[in-house]
């Protein structure tokens, strides 16, 4: 079977050109390369990942002295911070907080949803 997408040899061929971003030209181009840089591949989402990493470096990690000496409370308190940061414990609680019954079909909103099939709760 050939189509407009494949070749005598069917691998793959898509139907428009893959392009490098202005990044890597050569002669460089610094304005395009600057503009993909903030623009094509930082906003919104890479914003607000170094937003987020200021904000739990400055307000959210105990002081050097703290960290000077090896103890469990400053440990646990990082592990926490980046269990509630990293693993989405917010999606945990909203799915908690509306306590589903046993084989009760969850909807979450599309925004935070990663995958297109419903959760299910089982037991």
């Amino acid at each position: 079977m050939t189509t407009e997408s494949s070749t005598d040899d069917n691998h793959y061929k898509p139907n428009y050109r893959i392009e490098t971003p202005p990044l890597y030209d050569w002669p460089p181009h610094p304005i395009a390369a600057l503009r993909w840089l903030f623009f094509g591949l930082l906003f919104p989402w890479g914003f607000f990942f170094i937003a987020l990493a200021v904000v739990a470096w400055l307000f959210l990690t105990p002081t050097m002295a703290t960290m000077s000496n090896l103890s469990v409370d400053w440990i646990a308190l990082i592990w926490i911070r980046n269990a509630v940061l990293l693993n989405g414990c917010w999606l945990s609680a909203l799915v908690a907080l509306q306590s589903p019954k046993p084989g009760q079909t969850i909807q979450i909103p599309k925004a935070v949803a990663h995958h297109r099939q419903p959760i299910i709760f089982m037991g």
